[in-house]
């Protein structure tokens, strides 16, 4: 009964808290806006074609800029506006550059997570009178929205196998030379070698010498020279051809404008990518997309101060219709509300009676510079809004990690001084019942979400539970009835164990954000057997060896360069011949996904797993050893599962979470995850995503599974042990959660905010992950395969029972 209300809250508890920052900290911030600002009835420019090819590097486009003849000449000749775009996300994913560039907001996390398309979010084709969009079937379905003023034209590849890359540049820009209107194009090109090659230079050329004959064509068609052009990109790409891997190169982009209403510069200019699709609304004079966060570089158009104003005046009108938006639904949803002191209804009744006047006064460059100063005041009032409730609710779920904690641990460690739980133990008393009604009948009036109403809800609950179980206020008269001798002596001893625990806890948090960190841990492993005591000869001397030697891997360059691949390879060679190695079929599908140095810290770290298991059977001579029969000891009642914790089980808890942690980042990071070695010539050039993601689930869980196949072998003959021995996983997982929630984040890079983010779902899914694979393990563990012992030439003691007996009679 106790072990199912365990494992009930323990399923209820991390439901809660898995998707706890979807709804704190990555909430969308797409608004439902009727009302739209139009710039000018008269744009810049009738027409805009953008040029978008995918994975373009800006210092490679540059510098070999001669080669690229159209785009040189109208830089050489100042007919065209040139410099550095600036991307805000490091991202594997292109669709989150393209809404940037497009509707000049970002979307939210969970948005990107569940790859919804089309996006539901306001961009310039929706602004425009027709937009014609041609591109790969991936960027264009992003807006094709059923909408009659949008018609996309998708290439679409038709098999998963590597294709010439000229096969979809030539689709597209045919298709493109063969269709015009007087209005917006996107045509969309992507990338996929590497920026140092020849191959990558040749699509450069085949791009310009593409653009070069479609710029002929409308400018014969539409002789007005009333067309505006953008040549630009989505995201750099590293040296291998890749992108996601947090790498400046990334950053970076080609951004080339010409045309009418380009205003040009001799010298390399700079612009964010969040502005680029103010910067292209302007242009056209269409109304700026209605969740755009961007600032119209009014710099770079070529028009009267009249314009400009128009352009900046539109930008602030349609962040300040977000702002009162957002602002009056936190005033509607909250009993105590607090005003924005940086920008304010006064704020803005002030400064529209400012810049009416200098207009009225003619001062259009004054007013103008004005609207566009007030507008990073606006948004950061824009953000207080979007992020009025995170302090509360934070607050909230961080008391829930410490009392969820603190009655598991006290739930199964002393279980013995306390009754058993029953299902009245979770009613709450009528005082929390109040409470609750209260709560809840006002949470109903403000109309607040459901989610909302669980997290500031779910730390009272637990508060009440523990009172149940415990009762508070014994519990405290149980402290203050210690006398102050003893009570010294338990300060001390909890001083002391709060030290011990807390330093493992420590490097284990801070090898999530530097790999590094996993030597100390592993130089810390190696000293064990010596301060045990434990004279299993020779399995103590190769554990220390072993440790050592995976200290080096974290400071290893990350497996995506080939500079020591020669090396390595020369190592592993030596290796093999020298050491036998039994192939399994872990081993082989873990040697296919490998790259770099991978498969000799598997060989290494399977070789002091099982000098662990065999250190941990120390008491068996090698012989014993061989032919122990692993029997699960099953538990007849909870005493086998509760009691307090002893030191061994705190010991072995930490040691197996060093190695998972091992096993997890040793020779990976959180960015480098995606990273494996899918171009060998035995897998296809070109992955669908939920292949690429199987792939990459197989690669980390092997070794995984290994460490969990150790552990198992030294808890199945012990009754309980294996239940005892992930809560304690799941305490230790869910303390480094609590930090990670502390540190999670929805500003800065993209590589920054997911790696916040994947910190904190591994450490909150270790528990359950080391469950399953633990009791998959034990399995395993237990299941007898006589091949294994011929292999081997091992006995079967059952076998040896049987053959004696018959012997002696």
């Amino acid at each position: 009964m106790n072990l199912l209300l365990i494992t009930l809250g323990v399923v209820i508890a991390h439901q809660i808290l898995i998707f706890a920052p979807f709804t704190i900290f990555f909430t969308s911030p797409i608004l439902n806006i009727s009302r739209s600002h139009e710039i000018s009835t008269q744009g810049l420019a009738k027409r805009l074609v953008i040029f978008s090819a995918g994975g373009i590097r800006e210092n490679v486009f540059y510098q070999n800029l001669p080669n690229i003849t159209f785009l040189n000449k109208l830089i050489v000749d100042g007919k065209a506006l040139f410099g550095v775009g600036e991307t805000h996300l490091f991202t594997h994913d292109t669709r989150g550059n393209y809404i940037v560039s497009t509707t000049g907001s970002y979307e939210d996390i969970l948005g990107m997570i569940l790859q919804t398309t089309p996006i539901k979010i306001d961009t310039i084709f929706d602004r425009s009178a027709k937009s014609y969009i041609f591109g790969s079937q991936s960027i264009v379905k992003l807006f094709d929205k059923n909408n009659e003023k949008i018609k996309t034209f998708p290439f679409i590849q038709k098999s998963k196998k590597y294709q010439n890359y000229e096969i979809s540049s030539r689709w597209i820009f045919e298709n493109v030379k063969q269709f015009y209107k007087n209005d917006s194009y996107k045509i969309h090109e992507r990338h996929i070698f590497k920026s140092t090659s020849k191959e990558y230079l040749n699509m450069l050329i085949e791009i310009d010498k593409n653009i070069s004959e479609i710029y002929k064509i409308i400018e014969n068609i539409y002789p007005d020279r009333s067309t505006a052009y953008i040549f630009t990109s989505d995201h750099g790409i590293s040296d291998l051809g890749k992108h996601g891997e947090n790498s400046e190169y990334e950053k970076q982009i080609p951004f080339i404008a010409w045309g009418s209403g380009i205003q040009v510069y001799r010298r390399k200019q700079h612009i964010k990518q969040i502005d680029i699709s103010s910067y292209l609304s302007s242009l056209i004079g269409i109304a700026i997309p209605k969740n755009n966060l961007g600032i119209v570089p009014q710099q770079y158009l070529k028009s009267s101060p009249t314009y400009k104003y128009q352009a900046s005046c539109g930008n602030l009108k349609q962040m300040v219709e977000q702002y009162l938006i957002k602002r009056e639904q936190i005033y509607n949803h909250t009993f105590f509300f607090k005003e924005n002191t940086q920008f304010t209804k006064e704020t803005l009744s002030t400064l529209t009676k400012e810049v009416t006047r200098l207009v009225e006064n003619r001062r259009y460059d004054i007013a103008a510079s004005m609207c566009l100063n007030m507008i990073p005041r606006v948004k950061k009032a824009l953000y207080y809004y979007h992020n009025y409730d995170r302090n509360f609710l934070t607050y909230c779920l961080s008391i829930t990690f410490i009392l969820w904690v603190f009655i598991i641990h006290e739930i199964i460690g002393r279980y013995n001084y306390y009754n058993a739980i029953e299902y009245h133990d979770l009613i709450p008393k009528p005082l929390f019942q109040v409470y609750f009604f209260i709560a809840i009948i006002i949470d109903i009036y403000l109309g607040k979400s459901f989610s909302y109403s669980i997290h500031h809800l779910i730390p009272v609950y637990l508060l009440s539970l523990f009172n149940n179980i415990f009762s508070i206020t014994s519990y405290i008269g149980f402290l203050f009835r210690i006398p102050l001798n003893i009570a010294k002596g338990y300060l001390i001893e909890i001083f002391i164990n709060f030290i011990t625990k807390i330093i493992p806890l420590a490097l284990f948090l801070c090898s999530f954000y530097d790999r590094r960190f996993l030597s100390l841990i592993l130089l810390a492993l190696s000293l064990l057997p010596y301060l045990h005591h434990n004279k299993t000869y020779p399995y103590n001397i190769i554990w220390s060896i072993g440790c050592v030697f995976l200290s080096i891997f974290p400071f290893l360059p990350l497996p995506v360069s080939q500079e020591y691949s020669k090396i390595i390879l020369f190592i592993t060679f030596i290796i093999g011949t020298i050491i036998f190695i039994y192939h399994s079929c872990l081993f082989l599908s873990y040697s296919i996904l490998t790259i770099s140095y991978e498969l000799l810290f598997l060989l290494v770290f399977i070789i002091i797993l099982y000098s662990y298991v065999r250190l941990e059977h120390g008491i068996y001579f090698e012989n014993e050893f061989l032919n122990i029969k692993l029997i699960s000891i099953p538990s007849s009642s909870d005493d086998a599962i509760f009691g307090r914790f002893s030191n061994q089980e705190y010991q072995r808890a930490y040691i197996a979470m060093s190695l998972f942690l091992v096993a997890f980042f040793s020779i990976d990071n959180i960015t480098s995850f995606k990273i494996c070695n899918i171009s060998i010539p035995s897998f296809f050039k070109i992955f669908p995503s939920t292949t690429l993601y199987c792939l990459l689930f197989l690669k980390k869980i092997i070794p995984i599974f290994i460490v969990t196949l150790a552990i198992s072998s030294t808890l199945a003959r012990r009754a309980g042990a294996l239940y005892r021995f992930s809560i304690l996983i799941m305490i230790l997982s869910n303390i480094m959660a609590f930090f990670m929630f502390l540190n999670l984040k929805d500003e800065g890079t993209w590589i920054e905010i997911r790696v916040a983010l994947s910190n904190y779902l591994i450490s909150i899914t270790l528990s359950l992950l080391v469950f399953i694979l633990l009791n998959i393990s034990n399995i395993f563990m237990l299941w007898d395969c006589p091949n294994i012992r011929i292999f081997f030439q091992l006995q079967d003691p059952l076998f040896e029972n049987e053959k004696k007996n018959k012997e002696s009679v």
